[in-house]
């Protein structure tokens, strides 16, 4: 996956990335991959639908907000927003499946700094080769 200008690597395990300093954000943006392995007869459709009950579930104030399938590729993206403490956060993820394993690319940052940073987000995704985090 290829990083923006100025993003580093925090982990190995899980796979994490961070952009700039705490001081440059309210909520420093971060990227994190997770992989699960397939089973059971989900699809990815279903593995998705699974991970956003999910995460309704778990995170403070979840709002799911917008949802697009890739007819070209097996992705699916959503759009969340969830509060954490003080800060108001957007999620963005990409959702899909290689090989055995199902695969989410989570993106995260303070809501009023994800207009700086969409462009960015789509940037790693489309970089994104599972397996080679």
């Amino acid at each position: 996956m290829e990083l923006p200008e100025g993003a580093r690597m925090l982990s190995d395990l899980p796979p994490m990335a961070t952009l700039g300093e705490d001081r440059e954000w309210s909520f420093r943006p971060t990227w994190v991959v997770a992989a699960e392995r397939q089973g059971g007869g989900a699809t990815l459709l279903d593995w998705t639908d699974s991970g956003l009950h999910s995460q309704s579930d778990q995170l403070a104030g979840f709002t799911f907000l917008d949802r697009a399938e890739d007819d070209s590729s097996p992705c699916v993206r959503t759009l969340a927003h969830h509060s954490r403490g003080q800060h108001s956060l957007t999620l963005e993820q990409w959702w899909l499946a290689a090989s055995d394993r199902y695969w989410v690319l989570s993106a995260s940052c303070a809501t009023l700094d994800y207009h700086r940073l969409a462009e960015a987000f789509e940037a790693v995704a489309r970089s994104f080769r599972p397996g080679s985090a």
